[in-house]
């Protein structure tokens, strides 16, 4: 198999340790963002009552946790969600220490604070360091004694998030280069990666701004409305006090404008600013915005939100998808011996079923030259002489991109049963061939 360096390790350790405790189901792929997720609310709600008083914080808590957004988060199997659980925490961070009086506890805080971005970094590299906008802007225009410049905090920070990068580019040559122009300069310009077109933003993050918090979204555009919000001169001159909202906003909104001009686009990239959204709707509701709403209010509208999520959450379960490869693993184990060889087609990722067929997946590709084809489509085709008799080759493609596999499959005189199933095609090809 090949390596897979798209991303930084810590995902990957997190989702091993849950299949260590809860062993290799489903549940245990996906234990450890249920977790950050729980663990994220509790910081959440902290770093309300840090910012301002205790009832804020229970209600930041009560939104995050019933807010449709980070829920389909913590049960997809994404990075982001544990990108977010550190970033949170590196921000809570940086707010304690500006609150610490004593100097001793203030470095305490802030070597934490990079700790949690060290591990941010590791989990999902420099996207992990946007906070650290928002962060400096507001030090330098409060003039906030936080003491930034802290080298136990960033020798923590080389050590958490820096040293396994180090170590595996001293291991193999090359690799180097691969993170700064693949991981980093084609996902800022690249017009071949996901969602790159000048309107990418519009259906991928829109649709996310506008109703990813559910219920809470309405009460968020409310009290937009109430604080004039959308006119410039009203924004601007709120965005230059000096207060714990205007530093969310900022949190919100320079991160953001990034995610817009960069080329790649998936909705969950923008999962760790729903954090502050939820810090400025619970503040807003504290402050009677909403005079009609009160801790009974909330709770019950927190309660009503989760179970619609759970319902929501439900019928995705149920209903077909061509995003769930259990369907298509089970199409598989009934048309398939078991035994058989598997191949997907023109399919750089897949990593889900990958996952049910326990790493043996190979991905193949007319040529072989991309730099996630492990053959071609001529190698699986060679190779079928060479099996036994009870074994057969399996390709699964999507069905959109069907045509230049079959027509390989035809020019060789390979003799195939297909299956089809949301989608996607599976395609069951004999050891013995016409004419040979």
């Amino acid at each position: 198999q090949k390596p897979h360096w798209s991303k930084p390790p810590f995902t990957y350790w997190a989702i091993a340790f849950g299949i260590k405790l809860f062993g290799p189901g489903e549940w245990g792929v996906r234990s450890m963002n249920a977790v950050a997720f729980f663990l994220t609310t509790l910081l959440v709600a902290w770093m309300g009552a840090s910012m301002w008083d205790r009832r804020t914080g229970i209600i930041a808590g009560l939104i995050y946790a019933s807010s449709l957004f980070p829920v389909a988060g913590a049960v997809n199997l994404t990075t982001d969600t544990l990108l977010t659980f550190w970033e949170i925490f590196a921000v809570l961070c940086f707010i304690k220490a500006c609150h610490s009086q004593s100097r001793t506890k203030r470095d305490l805080w802030i070597v934490a604070m990079y700790m949690g971005l060290g591990f941010g970094f590791l989990t999902k590299g420099p996207p992990s360091l946007f906070p650290l906008i928002p962060i400096l802007i507001w030090r330098f225009r409060t003039k906030k004694p936080a003491g930034l410049l802290n080298p136990l905090g960033l020798l923590l920070f080389g050590v958490t998030g820096l040293l396994w990068y180090i170590v595996v580019c001293l291991q193999h040559p090359g690799l180097l280069s691969y993170f700064i122009g693949t991981e980093v300069i084609d996902r800022i310009a690249h017009e071949t990666l996901r969602n790159p077109e000048w309107y990418g933003p519009l259906i991928v993050y829109l649709p996310v701004i506008l109703l990813g918090g559910g219920i809470w979204s309405i009460y968020g555009y409310r009290l937009l409305l109430k604080k004039k919000l959308l006119k410039p001169k009203v924004f601007w001159g709120f965005l230059r006090e000096k207060s714990y909202e205007s530093f969310l906003i900022t949190w919100i909104i320079l991160p953001l404008i990034i995610f817009v001009l960069v080329k790649s686009r998936l909705p969950f990239y923008i999962l760790p600013l729903y954090a502050p959204f939820t810090l400025l709707v619970a503040r807003g509701l504290k402050m009677e915005s909403e005079p009609h709403m009160n801790m009974g209010k909330i709770l019950l509208a927190s309660v009503v939100s989760a179970a619609v999520i759970l319902c929501l959450e439900a019928a995705s379960a149920v209903y077909p998808s061509g995003r769930d490869m259990r369907v298509l693993y089970r199409l598989y184990q009934k048309e398939s011996t078991g035994k058989d060889t598997v191949a997907v087609f023109d399919e750089s990722r897949l990593f889900g079923l990958q996952y049910y067929f326990d790493g043996r997946l190979k991905r193949i590709s007319i040529t072989g030259e991309e730099s996630w084809a492990d053959e071609t489509i001529d190698d699986i085709i060679r190779d079928l002489d060479k099996m036994p008799s009870d074994k057969k080759q399996v390709i699964i493609s999507r069905k959109k991109n069907s045509t230049p596999l079959e027509q390989e499959l035809h020019n060789s005189g390979s003799i195939y049963r297909q299956y089809q199933e949301n989608g996607w095609l599976l395609y069951i090809i004999q050891g013995d061939r016409a004419g040979v």
